[in-house]
């Protein structure tokens, strides 16, 4: 191997440890902000399904007031529903 040639390799291995946190901070940081979008994306869609089922469910809690029953009679309409539809 030439002087040259090692040298250079040196200076590369030197410059690869000096830097390295500054490389391993930078992934982080993208890391962490890909994580950041990917919750704020799924919070945003479980947002909009509970709007949703608030809209759906609304109608029969005024209806038959609070509590699960709405939730029951629903379930037993859809079930009706399907069985009627076979």
């Amino acid at each position: 191997m030439s002087a040259k040639s090692q040298s250079s390799n040196v200076l590369l291995i030197l410059m690869l440890v000096i830097t390295f946190p500054i490389w391993f901070s930078a992934c982080a940081v993208l890391f962490g902000v890909l994580l950041g979008l990917l919750g704020a994306t799924i919070g945003i869609v479980a947002g909009l399904a509970g709007a949703g089922m608030a809209l759906i469910f609304l109608p029969f809690k005024l209806i038959f007031g609070g509590g699960h029953w709405g939730l029951i009679i629903v379930l037993i309409i859809v079930a009706v529903l399907i069985s009627n539809r076979k």
